[in-house]
């Protein structure tokens, strides 16, 4: 299904429409919706899963205008409305718990709670070696996006990740949403970033499961617990 809003075109899938409580579920870096085929299996029984293509990815627009995380909140935003959800649980993987973390200092009364997947609000949070490899294939495409139409868009989504998103660890004192940081203890984000984005959220929970940045589809199990378990408690 798509939806024009904010200029823009996005595709989104719903599952479990009978059910009346809502999940959304946002992407990483260059993904799609479909990252999150094992947690809308697991969550669609008992809640509405709307998976959305993120703008410039998967089956979303781009017009070649520069991509922002604030303007990817946006977006979400505005879905929202058009949608009348008027509150969701919002599950982000990568810059789609960016794009949470920005929402919640803009719309934080259309999130009921927020499961926080390996985000990241300084580009210093990436760790060393993943920041160096990033920096490479950022070069790479800003030579090739010349020639290559295609890499364009490449180079638009990937930039995305080279820099500090629009707030501070500061903005997050203040939210009163109850909030899950989740990560691999091999993740990409290092353990010092996650843990103050945990310390500067007023209502948070964190844990650290073993293994990588891709928990929630490599360890689907163990995450998809992790969430549950979450959803049901009151911290």
């Amino acid at each position: 299904m798509y939806i024009d809003i904010n200029n823009t075109t996005l595709h989104y899938k719903i599952y479990g429409e009978q059910n009346s409580e809502v999940i959304i579920c946002l992407h990483g870096n260059g993904d799609s919706g479909n990252y999150f085929r094992k947690q809308v299996e697991f969550f669609s029984d008992k809640y509405k899963v709307i998976t959305i293509d993120s703008r410039g990815q998967g089956k979303s627009n781009w017009s070649g205008e520069k991509l922002s995380i604030s303007l990817i909140s946006y977006d979400i935003i505005a879905f929202c409305e058009c949608m009348k959800i008027s509150k969701s649980i919002f599950i982000g993987f990568s810059d789609g718990a960016n794009v949470i973390m920005d929402m919640l200092t803009k719309a934080p009364d259309l999130i009921s709670k927020a499961i926080l997947n390996g985000g990241n609000i300084k580009y210093k949070g990436l760790k060393l070696s993943v920041r160096m490899a990033m920096k490479l294939e950022y070069y790479k495409l800003k030579v090739s996006s010349r020639y290559r139409n295609h890499d364009k868009k490449k180079l638009a989504v990937w930039s995305l990740m080279m820099k500090d998103i629009d707030i501070e660890y500061s903005n997050l004192n203040d939210i009163e949403v109850p909030c899950l940081v989740i990560v691999g203890d091999k993740d990409m984000i290092s353990q010092d970033e996650s843990d103050k984005i945990h310390e500067n959220l007023s209502v948070s929970k964190l844990i650290v499961l073993e293994g990588s940045h891709f928990i929630a589809s490599q360890i689907s199990d163990k995450f998809n617990k992790s969430v549950t378990d979450f959803l049901n408690d009151t911290i």
